[in-house]
């Protein structure tokens, strides 16, 4: 069915309910893969076709509500996150056409597709594509907003892929861009088929460190996985095989019973059981109301920390484990190159086996040796005191070509990438954030720019410091989306929430956060998207842990009984939606002079040019440490190593 815009904005809104009713969800509780972020959207879409996205579209514009779309919640951020509306395009997955003849081989697909979908159709012309990142469960929109990369110091992030796209404008127009010509829906540039000939050897971080510049440019794709709890970096180097056309050479047969043995009862679930044992060897947390006695369930859990920790190294061993059954971690074979030949999406792809925690930085590639040194020093620290942080395995190092996307973290320059993980062995709750804070803090210190799909703390004045063309990208959006129809709570955060400016916003990034089975959602008043009660807050701090959980439980039920996408918003609620909404949009209207004067105001900021390489800087900088502190003034010395049970997180 085609019609025009027009045609949209003259429906009924009953028309527009009674076509997207056999396709909306209502009693939905909505979470990322790794089920670190929760959602109850009013509705929750999933159009079969673009006439069904499109009438999805108009229903929000006509509520003032917002739209976001998702695909398969790998991005560990609230980014597709929203009270309103949510829209699933996983349905949108033709493959409209394949070229694999032309000059530049390329690929007609729609927006939704999976990468892991597109694969085999793209195999089955003798296709690739030209470079992935370390999972394909991703839909092919999703790469290209949120800057995917993969490796490689002569490859860009996927979006530089793009060849032309198609794009739905919130005013319910569709808008064709291409470098070229004119191409309908999404295209991505594709490559012969290609086998990859990935080498993976085990070295000392002190001599990767060192030779971090010969080893960038020592393959087409390099990927580094270091294991700060034992020192080593597995380095794995790619190169495209001449004789791509040739099939990959037969993998020797294996038992079983002992490939089932090593790769699932030892890589999976051994692996997984030790996980869940540094959960005790780290730094203990508190009952709030009891932080200053000497609780028997705190001795027990001093005891375990110890035995972990002095006499099984329990930190260390699934990084050795998992090194072991790599093949290249025994002693004897530290040396030994283990040398795979397969395709190339087999060797780009890694299974993320485990529910995460993880955030990633992209800065300059000529900073990566001073930067990656400093994160050394500062994990080396961490793990020779008592209380300090340990982080889990790997932290991922990759590397990107310079690109010219407005907000890629690639701008302007070579990149490099690195990442850290805390995984949530059994899904459960994991503390992280004290040690994300201080990796963060690093990162930025040394020009640091956060990937776009994943949870960080930079609002719209740092954000700004980082892309010297963020007020033109305001500008285009204040054009193109003036009543935020696509802006949910992280693009309000990230691209128009000022801190140090008393504009209403309250979002912290916590709003759909889950933490030990009770959900926080943001308030769902167009007017004030990010506000809650502060009446319910109130009531809840008085109460025990156990009543506030049934509190907030029956606010949500009481708050969804009344909520119905089909019952239409009141004209005042829109109107109001509409003028906040504006309100922000217009934020990125002030003149460059008056950005660049607020530049120089904040360009000694101390935060942004302290080092955490000294133990008594690193501290400052933790957003505990004032409490930290405090706890010392009045606990023996066996419980001083205590931390706030807010660390903890799922």
């Amino acid at each position: 069915m085609h019609m025009g815009q027009e045609d949209y904005a003259q429906l009924p809104r009953d028309a527009l309910v009674a076509a997207l009713a056999p396709y909306a969800s209502t009693d939905v509780q909505w979470h990322n893969w790794s089920k670190t972020f929760h959602a109850r959207p009013l509705a929750l879409f999933r159009p079969p076709d673009l006439h069904h996205t499109r009438l999805a579209l108009e229903l929000s514009r006509r509520d003032a509500r917002v739209l976001r779309p998702l695909g398969e919640g790998h991005s560990p951020s609230d980014i597709a996150c929203t009270r309103d509306y949510m829209l699933d395009v996983r349905a949108l997955s033709r493959v409209l056409s394949v070229h694999p003849t032309a000059p530049t081989p390329y690929v007609h697909a729609e927006a939704g597709i999976l990468l892991s979908d597109l694969h085999p159709v793209l195999a089955s012309h003798g296709l690739a594509m030209r470079n992935l990142g370390s999972i394909s469960d991703q839909t092919l929109a999703g790469i290209v907003a949120t800057a995917t990369h993969g490796s490689g110091v002569d490859f860009g992030v996927m979006g530089t892929h793009v060849l032309g796209l198609t794009l739905l404008k919130p005013d319910n127009t569709l808008v064709e861009c291409s470098k070229e010509e004119n191409r309908e829906l999404f295209e991505a540039t594709v490559e012969k088929v290609f086998l990859l000939r990935d080498v993976h050897t085990v070295r000392p971080f002190e001599e990767v460190v060192k030779s971090l510049d010969t080893i960038k440019s020592s393959a087409q794709h390099v990927r580094l996985w270091w294991f700060p709890t034992v020192g080593k970096v597995k380095c794995m180097l790619a190169d495209r095989v001449v004789e791509s056309s040739k099939p990959p050479p037969p993998k020797p047969q294996q038992n079983p019973l002992i490939a089932w043995f090593f790769d699932i009862f030892l890589g999976y679930h051994t692996i997984q059981f030790l996980l869940f044992l540094t959960r005790f060897a780290g730094p203990i947390q508190p009952s709030p109301r009891r932080a200053f006695t000497l609780h028997p369930g705190r001795i027990v859990q001093t005891v375990m920390k110890y035995v972990l920790e002095k006499y099984l190294a329990v930190h260390a061993l699934p990084a050795r484990l998992a090194l072991w059954l790599g093949g290249a971690g025994r002693k004897q074979d530290a040396e030994r190159e283990v040398v795979i030949v397969d395709e190339s999406v087999k060797v780009f792809n890694v299974e993320c086996r485990y529910p995460q925690h993880t955030t990633e930085y992209a800065l300059p590639s000529a900073r990566a040796k001073a930067c990656i040194a400093e994160l050394g020093e500062w994990l080396e620290g961490e793990m020779g005191r008592w209380e300090g942080e340990r982080p889990h395995f790997p932290i991922e190092i990759r590397f990107s070509k310079a690109d010219d996307l407005w907000l890629s973290p690639s701008n302007g320059e070579e990149t490099c990438w690195i990442g850290i993980v805390v995984f949530k062995p059994y899904a459960l709750p994991a503390r992280y954030r004290t040690l994300f804070r201080a990796f963060e803090r690093i990162l930025e210190a040394h020009g640091g720019r956060p990937h776009w799909a994943k949870a960080h703390r930079l609002d719209a004045r740092e954000v700004r410091r980082l892309y010297p063309m963020f007020g033109r990208f305001l500008r285009v959006v204040r054009e193109v989306d003036p009543e935020g129809t696509f802006r949910n709570e992280y693009i309000e955060r990230h691209l128009f929430h000022d801190r140090s400016r008393a504009d209403g916003v309250q979002s912290d990034g916590r709003e759909y956060k889950a933490f030990r089975g009770s959900v926080s959602f943001a308030s769902s008043s167009p007017s004030s998207p990010f506000s809650s009660s502060p009446a319910s807050e109130s009531s809840q701090e008085n109460a025990s842990w156990w009543g506030r959980k049934q509190q907030q439980k029956l606010a949500q039920r009481q708050a969804e009984q009344e909520r119905d996408w089909r019952v239409p918003p009141s004209e005042e609620e829109v109107r109001r939606a509409r003028e906040v909404r504006r309100g922000r949009a217009w934020w990125g209207d002030q003149d460059d002079e008056a950005f660049e004067e607020e530049d120089r105001e904040h360009e000694h900021d101390s935060d942004s040019e302290k080092t955490l390489a000294d133990p008594e800087s690193r501290r400052s900088f933790s957003p505990l440490h004032e409490q930290e502190e405090k706890l010392k003034a009045f606990q023996p010395p066996v419980m001083s190593f205590i931390k706030a049970s807010a660390d903890w997180d799922q």
